[in-house]
Order: C-alpha cells, then structure tokens, then sequence
C-alpha cells in the first residue's frame, strides 16, 4: 500500500533530476550564435540519475504487485473452475432426479 511517506520520499528523491526542455522543438543555436540546447534525457539516462534507493524501492513494489496480481488472477481461476465443475455435477444430479421421476 502507497502512503504519503512513500510518496514524499520518492518525490524528494526525484526532486535533484536534471530534466531536459519540455518543448518537443529540435535543438537550435540560441540567438547570439552559440551552442545548441542541451538535449532531453532519455529514459535509461532519468532512470540511473534517481538514487539506488529509489529505483530498489521501485522494483521491489513493481514486482510485489505483479506477484498479488498472479496470485489473485490463480485464485479466481481456481475458483471458477470448481464452481464450473459443481455446476455441472448439480446439472447431473438433477438430470438423474428427472429420469427417476418420469420412471416412476
């Protein structure tokens, strides 16, 4: 479960993230004819400038809720496979109960 601990702690870890222009313009030379501008960063460069501590968090809580996912999607499976199953063995029964009654 997220708190606001875990929110504030990856928000402040994030916070000294060098970030690129937001603008989706190319590079141009500023006006005074100098270098262009810095370009953004690309995903794998803003993934290694976080902290360890930030991506080991993040990887762990990215495999935690995969694995209560695969679980919970097991479990419902199961579930609905012995309900399946009790179906169509009542199904059966009262198949048998009707035949036992038009014989009689």
């Amino acid at each position: 479960m997220i708190t606001v601990w875990h929110l504030s702690f990856v928000e402040s870890s994030m916070s000294d993230i060098p970030r690129g222009p937001r603008s989706s313009k190319k590079a141009t030379p500023n006006s005074s004819g100098g270098s262009p501008q810095k370009q953004a960063l690309s995903v794998w460069q803003r993934w290694n400038s976080l902290s360890f501590k930030v991506r080991l968090y993040i990887g762990v809580s990215t495999m935690a809720v995969a694995y209560g996912a695969d679980r919970l999607a097991t479990f419902l499976e199961e579930k609905n496979a012995l309900e399946m199953e009790a179906s169509k063995r009542v199904e059966s029964e009262l198949a048998k109960l009707d035949q036992e009654v038009k014989k009689a």
